[in-house]
């Protein structure tokens, strides 16, 4: 797996489904049932919609993050995806920081 240069980025905490997937243990997380996909559940959100896990200094549960997590590159996301399909998804923020590493790679 390659490493994403977030340096600080929580964009992708913010607001975004994370769903847990077969692989992680739903008992370890905080979750709610998925707003999209009625059998998956995601991590659950704060009122502001962050992740329950971003703390001030980021990811609080950094070392064992759900398998969508620790994959997640949003630059996959920008070549993947158009901006409308971003925009209609509610995730343009995510898709921007994608397009900006594209653009100028770290």
């Amino acid at each position: 797996m390659r490493e994403v240069p977030c340096n600080g980025c929580v964009r992708c905490c913010i607001g975004d489904a994370v769903r847990l997937l077969e692989g992680d243990d739903a008992a370890k997380y905080q979750t709610v049932p998925h707003d999209r996909i009625p059998s998956a559940r995601m991590l659950d959100h704060k009122p502001d919609g962050s992740c329950v896990y971003l703390g001030s200094s980021g990811c609080t549960i950094h070392s064992d993050k759900p398998q969508m997590c620790r994959e997640f590159d949003c630059r996959d996301l920008n070549r993947k995806l158009s901006f409308t399909g971003a925009r209609k998804m509610r995730i343009i923020p995510i898709w921007l920081k994608g397009k900006e590493l594209n653009e100028y790679p770290t």
